[in-house]
């Protein structure tokens, strides 16, 4: 069974963008959102815990984690040995991983689930 999970960190200030994002990814067939919250070193713990909270109301019933707070300067080697964490923890053999950032609305030429199945069946 072919999964589709997608990963992404978002940074504290933009979780009240997270509603849209996640319901755009669900409607394309992304079974589980997997999402970090990122917070620079020097944010209080306060703000954290509210920025948590206000991620996790925002993301609904969908099957969205919410990983650990991702706490260090923000710069992309520090993202992606986090976001191949993550992949390294939860994919499986046959899982499909989408990779977009908190503005990125990913479109495809046609059914996202149906697309991955051309390209299994094409090697």
């Amino acid at each position: 069974m072919i999964r589709i999970r997608l990963i992404t960190t978002v940074e504290h200030a933009r979780v009240e963008w997270l509603a849209q994002f996640v319901e755009h990814y669900v409607q394309l067939g992304v079974d589980t959102l997997h999402i970090t919250i990122h917070f620079e070193p020097d944010v209080s713990s306060a703000i954290r815990d509210r920025a948590m909270a206000r991620a996790a109301a925002a993301v609904g019933v969908h099957d969205v984690l919410i990983e650990a707070p991702l706490v260090c300067p923000y710069d992309a080697p520090s993202l992606r040995r986090h976001h191949d964490a993550i992949q390294a923890r939860v994919a499986m053999p046959n899982d499909w991983m989408v990779w977009a950032d908190i503005d990125e609305f990913q479109v495809y030429p046609g059914d996202l689930r149906e697309l991955i199945r051309e390209a299994d069946d094409a090697g």
